[in-house]
């Protein structure tokens, strides 16, 4: 294996294990979510954190079937809907296939959301810009940082009410 391609899947493995459990999940800001995307030739990963006040309005166990039912639907939504949310050009036959969608709980009851998705596409999106469906699906991110780290890019932006896009 070449230099180049150890020091890539290192640099993507690091971005996807980037979850660090405790003190850090109860740092989260309202209104913002994070999304981590590694991409290797035709494949990928993607793992998206929010708290869980924007993305089903509470962030604590949920109290009620109304509760419970909200908190479902917008983990329901999370699981089914990854490429509405992470959107690659039609033209490049991409997947967006949910691994896990849950709540991680964190100490103070500030709860967390997590997906991670993982990507194939027929062919490599090198190139293509990618845009977001987040804030259309939950009112309350206002803000995706987004993170990306490819064998042909490596960019943090910002992306404010899902307008703007990121190239790998």
């Amino acid at each position: 294996m070449n230099v180049r391609r150890t020091l890539l899947t290192s640099g993507i493995t690091m971005l996807m294990l980037h979850v660090t459990p405790g003190p850090l999940l109860a740092q989260h800001v309202h209104g913002a979510a994070t999304l981590d995307i590694g991409i290797e030739g035709k494949a990928g990963q993607a793992t998206l954190r929010a708290s869980g006040e924007d993305v089903y309005g509470f962030e604590r166990a949920p109290r009620t079937p109304a509760e419970r039912a909200k908190q479902e639907a917008a983990l329901k939504l999370l699981r089914e809907q990854g490429a509405t949310l992470i959107r690659f050009q039609p033209a490049l036959g991409c997947s967006v296939t949910t691994e896990r969608a849950q709540v991680v709980s964190s100490r103070g009851g500030h709860d967390e959301v997590e997906a991670r998705y993982r990507i194939a596409c027929r062919q490599a999106p090198a190139g293509k810009p990618m845009t977001f469906g987040v804030s259309q699906a939950f009112r309350g991110i206002e803000t995706l940082t987004v993170q990306l780290v490819s064998d042909t890019a490596q960019t943090s932006r910002k992306i404010v009410r899902d307008r703007g896009t990121v190239t790998p």
